[in-house]
């Protein structure tokens, strides 16, 4: 019998295979260092080389958990911040990076050292000297000479602090009161012109170092280094913008421990200066 012609064979369908994947992103160090947990990584790393500054390791305080909140603080109020229309600055944000000092007696070291400076509360934290002439709030100063008058022990926390917009205070109106709305913080002047800063969120402020009157510049250069470095990777255009300045004062700067705790020290961390 005749045989046919044979039935052709199915066509392969040709398949082809997905393109690999991309091999993954590389980490952008600068990206990561610029988050508040990555600020904070760096700016306490920094702080904690205190040879670099012929600072000891006893100096240096700065508590990663405190930073990371103060870095996201930091954010927040440089979000918040107008933008510049004009000049070199144009399109950018800034909002004040102060170096401040806080005097208190040793006692209060440890638990200013594991959970911050605390606003008082009339309890458990309270001011050591009276109620708060400039409002009822964490009393620091850019003068460390007014802390150390403070300081029951000689030595005062070095601290970075984010002033934001200041409400200038006066004794006669602003004696125990609450943060004015609208501001982020009070200054205040006495007699000797030492700038009193008041601040009533305590993730305003970051303890940095311990120092008494012989190595605080020190501490002092090491922090106006965090700043540029805060500055520079958060783009905070200007961070000395709108911080106070010392007055020429009626009265004598008061010596070193002259306003110290005694027996009426407060009972938590914040109430003193």
């Amino acid at each position: 019998p005749s045989v046919g012609r044979p039935l052709p064979l199915p066509r392969r369908r040709r398949y082809r295979l997905p393109p690999p994947p991309p091999p993954p992103r590389a980490t952008d160090d600068s990206d990561l260092s610029s988050t508040p947990t990555g600020l904070a990584a760096v700016v306490t790393e920094s702080l904690r080389d205190c040879a670099r500054d012929g600072l000891e390791m006893k100096n240096a305080c700065a508590n990663f958990d405190l930073a990371v909140k103060f870095f996201e603080k930091h954010a927040r109020m440089l979000s918040a911040a107008p933008t510049f229309k004009s000049g070199p600055r144009r399109g950018t944000r800034s909002t004040p990076l102060a170096v401040v000092y806080h005097g208190t007696s040793r006692a209060l070291f440890r638990s200013i050292m594991d959970g911050n400076l605390r606003v008082p509360d009339g309890k458990k934290v309270r001011h050591v000297t009276d109620d708060g002439f400039f409002g009822r709030g964490i009393y620091t100063t850019t003068d460390p000479r007014l802390a150390f008058a403070y300081a029951k022990d000689g030595i005062v926390f070095a601290c970075l602090a984010l002033p934001g917009k200041q409400y200038k205070a006066t004794q006669k109106r602003d004696r125990g009161v609450p943060k004015k709305p609208g501001f982020d913080s009070h200054l205040g002047y006495e007699g000797d012109g030492a700038p009193q800063l008041v601040f009533f969120d305590e993730d305003q402020l970051l303890p940095c170092y311990l120092v008494d009157q012989r190595n605080h510049p020190r501490a002092h250069r090491a922090l106006e280094r965090a700043v540029r470095t805060i500055s520079e990777k958060t783009g905070n255009a200007r961070p000395s913008d709108g911080l106070p300045k010392s007055r020429t004062g009626r009265r004598p700067m008061p010596g070193a421990g002259a306003f110290a705790a005694g027996a009426g020290a407060p009972t938590g961390p914040g109430g003193a200066f």
